[in-house]
């Protein structure tokens, strides 16, 4: 399966209810359908850790790929590049998905979350700019 695949897949999941409230108390910014998070498990369920697929879905810059590329991404796998490609790419995505990669990834290395302050139109503190380091003992 590929990402662009996926995206065919996900694009008639979102609505524009979620699509809103996302934008509206987390600040996620356009391309984004709008696909809940449920049904993105789903994909997850099916794919279950895929780290060139994760790559590729974030790659994408489309919200909902990014999340689920969080979800399937290989831990073990990630590198500090990775992570800090991805922590450049994108705020809220970062933060939800990315974090749970961070802290899962390569148990023999030191991972740190910083976060630079940024206003945005969110209403919550997630609403900042993420930087990971991934650092070898």
């Amino acid at each position: 399966m590929t990402a662009k695949e996926i995206l065919e897949e996900i694009k008639p999941w979102g609505t524009e209810g979620y699509k809103r409230m996302l934008m509206a108390n987390y600040g996620v910014q356009e391309p984004c359908f709008g696909v809940k998070i449920g049904d993105l498990k789903k994909i997850q369920k099916r794919i279950k850790k895929n780290y060139q697929l994760a790559l590729d879905l974030y790659d994408t810059g489309n919200y909902d790929a990014m999340y689920l590329a969080g979800l399937i991404a290989d831990d073990a796998r990630m590198t500090k590049q990775d992570l800090q490609r991805w922590a450049e790419k994108r705020l809220v995505v970062g933060y939800f998905a990315g974090a749970r990669v961070v802290l899962n990834s390569q148990p023999h290395c030191r991972q740190t979350l910083q976060f630079e302050d940024k206003p945005r139109s969110g209403k919550v503190a997630h609403d900042q700019k993420a930087y990971w380091s991934v650092e070898r003992p």
